[in-house]
């Protein structure tokens, strides 16, 4: 299981998208009785807990793989800090390395879904 804040989720998918990540979307787990269609791709928004999303497998792999990318360059830092500037309570860019290693080894495992807690 992975957790991070809201911030730091919005983060994720903007670092990955500037690595090289095209987000294939993420479809709605469908509920009991719902009507949802599960085959239509949504964005990354995390929703409630008892509307989670899925990120397929293909789609993880690939996050995960943009997110290493990012952890080996240069100029993560300076992206964190240019993101995170004049944002109250801002990322701090050595912190959230731990936090972007967790979810590299997370997404690398395959699909997930993913809701707020």
């Amino acid at each position: 299981m992975f957790s991070c804040t809201e911030r730091e989720w919005e983060l994720l998918v903007q670092l990955g998208r500037v690595f090289g990540w095209s987000a294939r979307g993420a479809t709605y787990i469908p509920q009991k009785g719902s009507s949802v269609d599960d085959d239509v791709r949504h964005g990354y928004k995390a929703g409630e807990s008892q509307d989670p999303k899925r990120v397929d497998s293909e789609d993880a792999l690939s996050w995960a793989a943009a997110l290493a990318r990012a952890r080996g360059s240069e100029r993560i830092e300076a992206l964190i800090e240019k993101t995170e500037a004049g944002q109250q309570n801002a990322i701090n860019s050595v912190l959230f390395a731990a936090i972007l290693d967790d979810f590299i080894e997370y997404a690398y495992g395959g699909e997930f879904s993913f809701s707020k807690s």
